[in-house]
């Protein structure tokens, strides 16, 4: 085997066991392979869409994502919709543990969530899910982490529950073949544990088939509702706007927009005062000088001619609006999603679209759960990850209405991750400004630093006013 790639096999180990938290891409790495946009008529696409298996739908979805601004638009308004801003707390249990025992726990678990960009990793799991119809991954634990890297959705499929009602995915083996390049495809496997490039022998020799089901601890799967892109069925829309397009740009071809006619004189004994060479001279001018740069036409006629208006017909004209509603209506969304006319009206389809995507970062929370127990490897406190019902249009209400529940008791991280703080930082970032700094004493509120209260002014001013009033002596 060749020496360079013997050292870099090696570096590339050296790299993935040292990893902390990230996420690998081992597939469509658009840097080296080219995209694949395919031709769809359609009577294919009604095909796909109502008999077409999961790969089939993922691959029509993903074209008309790559080409089409309108259809790539919707999956980005909904994908970027939540700030994934949340809080990690203890799951209750019937015996109460002081948070000294699980304070270790506690610190790794928030390391790890703040380490993994959970934002992007989030918006990244529901862009491909809305755009192929789900979402497979593979955790590998490390000494210290958990490193996440995705299964190419092409070669994975997902049948079965186990007893916990965790989804099985299943492998699809025969992946590793299709890298034609023996170097790239034992680089490729360099990054897959060691037990799944175990299998891969096996299938190679024949002693086993090419589904190798994995196990629900590492390996994850996430969609809505059903294995199908969410907005399949807008894609009809779409080509049927693209042929009303071509249809208005033929009719507005077609119509006539300016009609000039030539009529020669008649003198008065009834004779024309031009002849027809000469009015065939006049006509050839007249549609080089006027018919071409303005595009009109040109009517050079001896009998009198009834010219009625040539414009377009408003009535058979297919308006913006009119192309756009069988999309929205498929979409299953409001028309005025990206034009609202009032701000009542977009606080009502804001307020639609984050019901819908909050259901989805609860799956998403549910997801980190289940690494963090994969993390921690303990069965002695369990976390639970809260994703808040956060996006940027109501990110200022919800922070004024968590300060106000703080009149009650409630909880104080909540107000400082709205406010763009980290769950970790608070308690340090208190003691570094009144430990360190000294700030509690150099700093003061505005109604503790200036309040006419007794503890704030000066000894002589106070004992002044404690005096007795006594009358003045030319009081009456």
């Amino acid at each position: 085997m060749n020496t360079n790639y013997e050292k870099f096999s090696k570096e590339l180990n050296g790299f993935l066991a040292g990893i902390e938290n990230a996420v690998i891409s081992t597939y469509g790495n658009e840097r080296y392979a080219p995209e694949e946009t395919y031709e769809y008529t359609k009577e294919d696409m009604i095909r796909i869409i109502k008999e077409g298996d999961s790969f089939e739908r993922s691959r029509l979805s993903l074209t008309f994502y790559r080409v089409n601004g309108l259809y790539s638009a919707l999956i980005h308004h909904y994908s970027n919709f939540l700030l994934y801003l949340y809080v990690l707390s203890v799951k209750p249990s019937a015996k109460k543990m002081p948070f000294s025992k699980y304070e270790k726990e506690y610190y790794q678990a928030l390391n790890y969530l703040e380490d993994s960009d959970m934002y992007n990793l989030s918006m990244k799991i529901f862009n491909e899910v809305l755009v192929k119809g789900g979402y497979y991954v593979l955790a590998t634990r490390t000494n210290t982490s958990v490193v996440l890297q995705d299964l190419p959705f092409e070669y994975c499929r997902c049948r079965f529950l186990d007893l916990n009602g965790y989804d099985v995915v299943e492998f699809n083996l025969e992946y590793f073949n299709s890298v034609k390049n023996q170097i790239d495809r034992e680089l490729l496997l360099n990054t897959y544990p060691k037990e799944i490039v175990k299998e891969y022998n096996k299938y190679l020799k024949g002693k086993r088939d090419r589904w190798l089901p994995l196990s629900t601890k590492y390996a994850f799967y996430l969609n809505i509702f059903e294995e199908k892109p969410f907005f399949l069925n807008t894609l009809l829309s779409l080509i049927d706007i693209e042929k009303k397009k071509e249809y208005q740009d033929q009719f507005d071809k077609k119509q006539l927009g300016t009609l000039i006619t030539l009529e020669p004189e008649l003198l008065k004994d009834g004779d024309f005062a031009i002849e027809p060479n000469e009015m065939k001279v006049l006509h050839k001018g007249a549609v080089a000088n006027v018919g071409k740069p303005l595009g009109a036409k040109i009517l050079s006629t001896y009998a009198k001619v009834n010219v009625h208006k040539l414009a377009n017909d408003n009535s058979a004209k297919i308006t913006n609006e009119d192309i756009l509603d069988s999309f929205y209506a498929d979409a299953g969304i409001s028309y005025k999603l990206f034009n609202a006319d009032t701000d009542k009206t977009a606080e009502f389809i804001l307020q639609k679209d984050l019901a819908f995507c909050v259901k989805f970062g609860e799956k998403i929370a549910k997801f980190f759960e289940r690494i963090l127990l994969l993390l921690l490897n303990t069965k002695k406190v369990e976390f639970s990850v809260n994703i808040l019902p956060v996006a940027q249009f109501n990110k200022e209400e919800e922070f004024k209405k968590s300060k106000e529940l703080l009149a009650f008791g409630y909880s104080f991280l909540i107000p400082h991750i709205l406010a763009g703080g980290k769950q970790s930082n608070l308690l340090s970032l208190k003691q570094l400004e009144n430990d360190g700094l000294d700030l509690d004493s150099v700093l003061k509120p505005l109604m503790s630093a200036y309040t006419t209260s007794g503890k704030n002014l000066p000894q002589e001013k106070v004992k002044e006013e404690e005096k007795p009033v006594g009358k003045e002596e030319n009081q009456l």
